[in-house]
């Protein structure tokens, strides 16, 4: 068992319970080698457990085990630090992610590989394995405000039929932020007109986990996919999903938006905009009458062009489920689309 510490600006520091009680050179209970306080002055150790950052002249941000390694950022680059005991402690030769960390809390793990904020505002996935890769231009427009002096939070919620990256943080204008993509899809959406600080997967009883945010002064369940709550009240509130603006993969392109499906066993109210200057405010939306399919009565279809005109580079779409006695469900949804 070790403690890791970075320290300022450039060096890692590490605990040695193997070499102090080894060699009793130091304090074993507290797996320091080094001087003890007045009067004990016996103990002083010639191990130093120092190593240097391979890139010299960078701060260190933060650090996170992570496959039998830990990773290291500084500002500008992550370095694994690998090895099993004192005598092959060292960074990587091999690998170096090329970007940095915004601060110490922008960073998370999962079965995907590692997911952080960059230094640069934007949001990475890295498997150690391969090159890092930017998961963050959809949202490119709202994460560049980010106040990397702030708290920030990352969580991944990977259970059921869930498979999301939750990143909450607030921008220079004081205003907190949360967007959510979806791991499978490479989707980023939102819970409209809600923005909790923090969010973190919980398991409150054996067998299942819930996704939970909180406010200043309450706690939330915002997904809770196989029940593990009952509900407070009769009926399950109103429900609202908005992806980030949708660009299929091309956002300076025009494109004529052709039909939204959505598979569901509610009665949904779905609106959208094309091309929104600002996607937290959008202004006034189009709706979209969606009927049932033949056959389908949970999938529903709604064209973008029943009202005329449906182009833009860039579509942003709002569906909402109604207050009902039970909680209904969204299976999936579609967009169609030509450029």
């Amino acid at each position: 068992i070790r403690i890791w510490e970075l320290v300022p600006p450039s060096q890692v520091a590490y605990t040695a319970l193997e070499e102090v009680e080894g060699l009793q050179n130091g304090r074993g209970e507290e797996s320091m080698p080094g001087s003890t306080p007045a009067p004990e002055h016996n103990d002083n150790s010639d191990i130093v457990n120092l190593l240097s950052y391979p890139s010299e002249g960078h701060q260190l941000v933060g650090a996170l085990p992570f496959n039998d390694t830990l990773v290291v950022f500084s500002d500008t680059s992550g370095v694994p630090l690998e090895g099993d005991s004192f005598d092959d402690f060292g960074f990587s030769e091999f690998i170096t992610l090329s970007v940095g960390l915004a601060n110490k809390q922008a960073i998370v793990k999962s079965r995907h590989g590692l997911f952080f904020i960059s230094d640069g505002h934007k949001v990475f996935q890295a498997p150690l394995s391969a090159p890092v890769v930017e998961l963050s231009s959809g949202i490119r427009g709202d994460i560049k405000d980010l106040d990397s002096s702030l708290p920030m939070w990352l969580a991944v919620f990977d259970f059921a039929d869930r498979s999301w990256l939750s990143v909450t943080y607030t921008d220079t204008g004081s205003t907190k932020r949360h967007r959510l993509l979806d791991l499978e899809t490479r989707q980023w959406f939102k819970f409209t007109d809600f923005a909790p600080t923090p969010v973190i997967e919980y398991k409150p009883v054996a067998g299942k986990k819930v996704l939970l945010g909180a406010t200043a002064s309450t706690i939330y369940v915002l997904d809770d996919p196989q029940t593990a709550y009952t509900a407070s009240s009769g009926n399950v509130p109103v429900s609202k999903f908005k992806q980030v603006l949708l660009d299929l993969g091309d956002p300076s392109r025009f494109k004529v938006w052709k039909q939204f499906l959505i598979h569901t066993d509610a009665t949904p109210t779905v609106v959208y905009w094309f091309d929104p200057f600002d996607p937290d405010s959008p202004g006034s939306s189009e709706a979209l009458t969606m009927v049932a399919k033949t056959n389908l009565a949970q999938l529903l279809e709604g064209s973008f062009q029943a009202g005329g005109s449906a182009y833009g580079k860039r579509c942003l779409i709002e569906v909402t489920l109604p207050s009902v006695a039970a909680a209904k469900k969204v299976q999936g949804m579609e967009v169609y689309a030509e450029a």
